[in-house]
């Protein structure tokens, strides 16, 4: 593994760059939305086994299933919206 060279003048630019955007509100209201998205998702995980074990009394086996298949339905629903935004993004 080599060692990069110091670039002093990169550095100053990018820190400035990254204070500029840490203070616009977008950047917060998208760390806070991307923080309650989490959770959510995290927590429909924590709930959803629970659920399908006592309520609909599934095996092991099918809550496992279910469980691979909300995650799936996650990413894709990820790369879609992701497309989606970088093809119209929202101008703030």
């Amino acid at each position: 593994m080599g060692i990069l060279p110091f670039n002093a003048c990169y550095r100053k630019t990018f820190i400035r760059s990254t204070a500029k955007r840490i203070k616009k509100p977008v950047t917060w209201l998208s760390i806070i939305a991307v923080l309650l998205l989490n959770s959510a998702v995290f927590g429909v995980y924590s709930y959803l086994a629970e659920y399908l074990k006592s309520v609909t009394n599934l095996s092991g086996q099918l809550i496992s299933f279910m469980l691979v298949l909300y995650g799936v339905a996650n990413i894709i629903g990820n790369i879609i919206a992701g497309n989606y935004l970088r093809k119209m993004p929202l101008k703030l």
